[in-house]
């Protein structure tokens, strides 16, 4: 079973579950999964399965429904922070062989653009990509493939006690990799997102 397969498995054994919990918004799993998929829907129109999709913006429940529509749709998740200078997110784009954007900037709803009408290499198995700080010369950007990530996280659940429905603080930058373990982590424990 993949990450998409085991959060989709609790959204439908647990669909009125708290999953995300911010001041603004409070979300269900049954509302994430309907979100997500809809998304997936939507990069599966734009764009063919292995393509990079950039998410641009900060840490939010938009951005893990971006997150979740890539594992679902078999999309390599690019994350994208906002603060960066314009240069380093287009090297990014660049560099990365993105094929679309989703800009999580503005509430509402989040749409698919295109970015490169170009054959893009297929990238089959990876979940995502993400760049180094580029603190010692030009960003680099490391693939991590789908079965590490779900091994890694997997290995960090029994660490944690799921009787009491572990809550996890969504408190790092998107460009960060550990934003995946938190906003992946929880869901794969049947836990909630907390984002301030």
């Amino acid at each position: 079973m993949n990450l998409w397969e085991q959060i989709r498995s609790t959204a439908h054994a647990r669909p009125d579950r708290d999953a995300f919990i911010s001041p603004r918004e409070r979300h269900t799993y049954a509302t994430l999964e309907k979100d997500a998929t809809g998304l997936a829907r939507q990069l599966d129109a734009a764009t063919p399965p292995g393509a990079v999709v950039a998410v641009l913006g900060q840490r939010g429940y938009a951005t893990l429904v971006c997150l979740l529509a890539c594992l679902a749709s078999e999309r390599v998740y690019l994350p994208c922070d906002e603060r960066w200078p314009s240069q380093r997110f287009e090297t990014v784009l660049v560099e990365a062989s993105a094929s679309a954007l989703l800009d999580v900037r503005r509430p509402g709803r989040v749409d698919v653009q295109r970015v490169s009408e170009q054959g893009a290499p297929r990238l089959d198995g990876l979940s995502y990509i993400i760049f180094t700080s580029g603190s010692t010369g030009v960003p680099k950007g490391v693939m991590v493939e789908e079965s590490a990530l779900a091994d890694r996280l997997n290995a960090m659940v029994p660490l944690l006690d799921t009787a009491k429905r572990p809550k996890f603080v969504l408190n790092t930058s998107i460009s960060f990799d550990i934003s995946i373990v938190e906003l992946l982590l929880p869901l794969i424990a049947e836990g909630t997102i907390l984002c301030p």
